[in-house]
């Protein structure tokens, strides 16, 4: 597996789909339940911060802080912390993250990433490549198709 290659795929998908989202409607609750494109932007800026911190920790950084607060638990209440910034700094935020994100990647070997039982805290079983895979490309996916969902309904509704 090309860890570099899902990286980027997953976010090219994520943007493409989020031109599907007139900038009018980036408030407008319905995307991810009642979460609007911009608590859904504020979402995935927190996974990928997350994500930074985790391959940092690869390379001789501290555990993940915010590894914690990565569960389905506490998405609501991560969102609303961020609930004074737009969409645009949100998504500056996010972008600010896969930069980084990319930078840190190169600096993985490709038999650290695949080595098995790297990440005990997800699985003795898991790589950090299949983690990449199934946590974030599969995360990304999802709210892709989220956004693209939200998109049709707004061109049915016109």
């Amino acid at each position: 597996m090309n860890a570099r290659d899902i990286l980027f795929y997953g976010n090219r998908t994520l943007l493409a789909s989020l031109e599907r989202v007139p900038p009018n409607e980036r408030n407008s609750p319905g995307v991810v339940g009642w979460w609007s494109a911009r608590e859904a932007m504020a979402h995935l800026a927190i996974f990928e911060a997350g994500l930074v911190q985790i391959l940092e920790s690869f390379l001789g950084g501290p555990f993940p802080e915010l590894l914690s607060n990565m569960d389905s638990t506490k998405n609501d209440e991560l969102v609303a912390q961020k609930k004074d910034l737009t969409f645009d700094e949100l998504f500056a935020e996010y972008n600010a993250s896969v930069a980084r994100v990319m930078e840190l990647i190169e600096k993985i070997s490709p038999e650290k990433l695949r080595e098995v039982g790297a990440i005990p805290w997800y699985g003795n079983e898991y790589s950090l490549d299949d983690f990449l895979v199934y946590t974030f490309y599969g995360h990304k996916r999802e709210h892709a198709a989220r956004f693209e969902a939200f998109g049709d309904r707004l061109q049915e509704g016109k």
